[in-house]
């Protein structure tokens, strides 16, 4: 969580836990942050997750961290959930 946050902030954005804003335009960013030990992997979302997504698609953004368990540490990866 900590990763996405600061990779929010980097951006002009100020952070909440699972929120941030824009201090400049005002956007709103609801966000999902999902963590993997590698470089690469799958991750899955909650059922309130998936509805936040469908129901938000306007503002709603997902980050994978991936690297969690790395040397190099973490390297977060905006994405966005499938429309499955």
């Amino acid at each position: 969580m900590r990763v996405a946050m600061e990779y929010e902030r980097s951006r002009g954005r100020e952070t909440s836990d699972v929120s941030s804003l824009d201090t400049n335009s005002g956007e709103l960013r609801l966000m999902g942050i999902k963590g993997i030990a590698g470089d690469e992997g799958v991750v899955s979302l909650t059922p309130n997750e998936k509805r936040t997504s469908e129901d938000r698609r306007d503002c709603y953004s997902l980050y994978v961290v991936t690297s969690c368990k790395s040397a190099s540490g973490p390297k977060p990866v905006p994405a966005r959930p499938s429309a499955a």
